[in-house]
């Protein structure tokens, strides 16, 4: 069994599109920050299918590289960044302050009002 990545690279209005970590990242390996996003899912053993109705940048999709060990840590902790987890609440999984039962608290994590993870 082999798993497959659903949309491995986010939405164009994903953080990682325009955040520092990602841009310095992509410019040390002179790539786009896609390349980086399916270079690390081709790492993990995972198979990425981007979608492009742009053909050269299809092609482009094709071009992973070898990420180093570091880098691979910074995007595997990515998410644990407090402001990362708002999906949860804007897709209308908490109800009455839990989701899916479990409470912020049991979770191990604060939100604050407008539904980040603060830590």
């Amino acid at each position: 069994m082999v798993v497959e990545a659903y949309t491995p690279m986010g939405r164009p209005s994903a953080p990682f599109y325009k955040d520092p970590i990602f841009l310095s990242m992509a410019e040390r390996y002179g790539v786009q920050v896609g390349h980086i996003l399916l270079s690390w899912a081709v790492q993990h053993g995972t198979i990425p299918i981007p979608k492009s109705s742009n053909r050269d940048r299809a092609q482009q999709n094709l071009q992973v590289i070898k990420l180093s060990q570091e880098d691979m840590t910074v995007i595997d902790e990515y998410h644990k960044r407090p402001g990362m987890h708002r999906a949860l609440a804007y897709i209308g999984m908490i109800e009455d302050g839990k989701l899916l039962g479990w409470t912020m608290e049991e979770l191990g994590w604060s939100l604050n009002d407008e539904a980040y993870v603060t830590a």
